[in-house]
């Protein structure tokens, strides 16, 4: 079997095509590690090194905000376009999972009882 071209190595890892599938998904928006791990469903570890192959082969752009890193597609590239024409042709940008609505965490409860009982008995 010849060997395969660069981008089809980069591009033929189930994983870097989780990743440009939550990028495509929202092209609108930069996604840190942490949302593309939601979207993606990948975990963080595993997505940080498909990132960095991704970003070296120029399908991902990196910014960094001080100590977080956001990725987005690059959109001029040409390998991506086609990406974006395969995930639209397919309609694989239908089926990715929409995103998570994050609600603010509600303070834990305050347990009385027991403990109030013991400082009132001094």
């Amino acid at each position: 079997m010849p060997p395969r071209p660069p981008l089809l190595r980069i591009i033929g890892n189930e994983s870097r095509l989780r990743i440009l599938l939550a990028l495509a998904k929202h092209l609108s928006d930069s996604l840190t590690v942490y949302k593309i791990a939601k979207f993606s469903g990948l975990e963080r570890k595993v997505i940080r090194p498909h990132l960095r192959k991704l970003v070296e082969a120029e399908l991902v752009q990196a910014k960094t905000y001080g100590p977080i890193f956001v990725y987005s597609l690059n959109k001029e590239s040409t390998p991506v376009q086609r990406i974006m024409e395969l995930f639209n042709d397919s309609r694989l940008l239908n089926e990715a999972p929409a995103p998570l609505i994050c609600y603010p965490m509600r303070q834990a409860p305050r347990f009385h009882g027991l403990f109030d009982q013991a400082s009132n008995v001094s």
